[in-house]
């Protein structure tokens, strides 16, 4: 299962919230060498808000964060928004509540190769899940043109491209990118998974977010 939860409802799953942010800084700070902010080896941003809503898996025999990501409406504040604004060249940047940002979606560095894709592809279905869920039809990512061009190979029909690759500071290239969200998206993300069936962990208390109308 992957759990969902917010900064009010994070009590709810011990101390994932936390080991998700230790993960991000193993990978982040520590393998990947981003100068980004960091605390008590903790990675975190502008973007970890009350307003995020967190997807996170844990292995089930010892609770350790295996990976997650973040999602972020575009009616609060988001990294493309304000970090990457040219990264969406090819329309106005969104604020919408049917229109999220997902980003941190990553595995902890120990797992093996196997290990990575099953759970990337398992938060994967979760994001999909949840958004629908919440009502949202797209949601934006950031990634290396390669990357976007792989997704886009394997599911045409869901991805859009936004615009052309950007070079960061440090010569890194990245795209925007949005999925399209349907029943058929998250068919077709169960079945590149192997995945049947319902697989986010709500919290007992309510998720801040209604369906959009």
């Amino acid at each position: 299962m992957i759990e969902c939860m917010t900064f009010s409802t994070a009590n709810e799953f011990g101390d994932a919230l936390v080991d998700y942010h230790r993960m991000r800084y193993r990978l982040f700070i520590e393998r990947e060498g981003w100068d980004i902010p960091h605390f008590d080896n903790l990675e975190y941003d502008q973007f970890d808000t009350p307003a995020t809503v967190y997807l996170i898996k844990r292995r089930p025999e010892t609770g350790e964060v295996m990976g997650g990501m973040r999602l972020i409406p575009t009616t609060q504040p988001y990294l493309a928004e304000h970090v990457w604004p040219n990264i969406i060249q090819t329309r106005p940047i969104p604020k919408d509540p049917k229109v999220w940002e997902g980003t941190r979606m990553s595995a902890a560095p120990e797992l093996s190769t196997e290990e990575r894709r099953q759970t990337l592809g398992e938060i994967g279905v979760a994001f999909v899940e949840f958004l629908l869920g919440v009502g949202a039809d797209r949601v934006i990512f950031e990634m290396p043109p390669k990357l976007l061009e792989f997704q886009s190979s394997a599911n045409p029909e869901f991805i859009e491209k936004l615009g052309e690759p950007i070079t960061l500071e440090d010569g890194t290239l990245l795209v925007g990118g949005w999925v399209h969200l349907s029943d058929k998206t998250l068919a077709a993300y169960r079945a590149g998974s192997g995945i049947e069936g319902n697989i986010v962990a709500y919290p007992k208390a309510r998720i801040p977010y209604r369906k959009a109308a």
